[in-house]
C-alpha cells in the first residue's frame, strides 16, 4: 500500500477489496497516529484502528427463524486498512455477527463446516459507512479472484456473485443499514432493515456468498480478522497478534476446495 498524503472529510479511498467513503479527516486520522493507546484508540504495532462507533453489543444472544432458534455464534468488525504515517489505520465499514442453530452455535467448527454441511445460518450486518453497489461488485469480484484463480472457474463463480447482487439494493448501503443474509441449503434470502429485499436460488449461490465471508482462502486483512472473529478463532487471532475483541465506548477491535 502506498502512504496517503491527503484524506480529506468524505473522501473517497481505495484499498484492497473495498473502496468506501472515509469520514475522518488526515488531521484526525494523525492524531489516531500519534495519540498512541489513549483511550480514544485501539492500537498494535504498527496499526491504529480509527474507530467511530461501539460494536453492537445489543447483538440477540438468540433469535427465532420460522421454527428454528438461532445462537449468536461469533461477531466482528469488518475493517478496511490504509497507512498513514508509517502506520495501518483501520477504518471501521461494518459490524457482522454470525448465528447458528442454538444446538451447536458456540461449538468449535470449521469453516469448511459452516460453508459447506450446515443448512441453517444467518449473517447479520450493521454498516457504519455508506457503500455503493459498485464497489461491493468490486470488492467481491477481488475476492473471486483470490479464491478461483483460472479463468474458466472465476467465469462461472462470477455469474453466480452476480445472481446475488442483483437481488441487493441498486443504491448500495447507507450509514445505520441493517443487512440480514438467510442462507439455506437451497438459497438465501436477503433483508434490508428488517424488510425482505430480495432472494436467490440455488445451492451453489449461497455456497459461494458463505464463502465471502467464511472462506479459509481469503488473503484481505480485514476480511481474515472478521472471518476468525465469527468462527470464534481466538487462538489463531493471538498469534496473528490480533488483539481480542474489546468492547469499548469510543473504539474495539477485534484450503477451501477450489472450484
Amino acid at each position: 500500500m502506498t502512504q496517503s498524503t491527503s484524506i480529506t472529510r468524505g473522501a473517497t479511498i481505495t484499498v484492497p477489496f473495498l473502496t468506501t467513503r472515509i469520514r475522518t479527516s488526515l488531521a484526525v486520522a494523525i492524531c489516531f497516529v500519534l495519540a498512541g493507546a489513549s483511550g480514544h484508540d485501539v492500537t498494535q504495532t504498527g496499526t491504529t484502528y480509527a474507530a467511530e462507533t461501539e460494536l453492537d453489543e445489543t447483538a440477540d444472544a438468540q433469535v427465532q427463524i420460522d421454527s428454528v432458534r438461532f445462537g449468536l455464534h461469533g461477531q466482528g468488525t469488518r475493517r478496511v486498512y490504509r497507512r498513514i504515517l508509517l502506520r495501518d489505520v483501520g477504518f471501521e465499514v461494518y459490524d457482522a455477527a454470525l448465528y447458528l442453530p442454538t444446538d451447536i452455535a458456540g461449538r468449535t467448527h470449521t469453516a469448511d463446516a459452516i460453508i459447506y454441511e450446515l443448512p441453517n445460518i444467518e449473517l447479520r450486518l450493521r454498516f457504519h459507512r455508506d457503500v455503493s453497489l459498485a464497489d461491493l461488485r468490486s470488492s467481491a469480484r477481488k475476492s473471486l479472484h483470490v479464491l478461483f484463480e483460472s479463468p474458466p472457474a472465476y467465469k462461472k463463480h462470477e455469474r453466480r456473485l452476480e445472481q446475488f447482487i442483483a437481488q441487493l439494493d441498486p443504491r448500495g448501503f447507507a450509514d445505520g443499514d441493517s443487512v440480514a443474509l438467510r442462507f439455506r441449503d437451497d438459497g438465501l434470502t436477503i433483508f434490508l432493515n428488517d424488510r425482505r429485499q430480495g432472494a436467490v436460488d440455488g445451492a451453489d449461490v449461497q455456497q459461494l456468498v458463505r464463502r465471502m465471508w467464511l472462506d479459509d482462502g481469503l488473503q484481505d486483512r480485514g476480511l481474515c480478522e472478521l472471518r476468525d472473529q465469527l468462527l470464534r478463532r481466538q487462538d489463531q487471532m493471538a498469534d496473528r497478534g490480533v488483539q481480542p475483541l474489546i468492547h469499548d465506548s469510543v473504539a474495539h477491535t477485534s484450503e477451501a476446495a477450489r472450484r
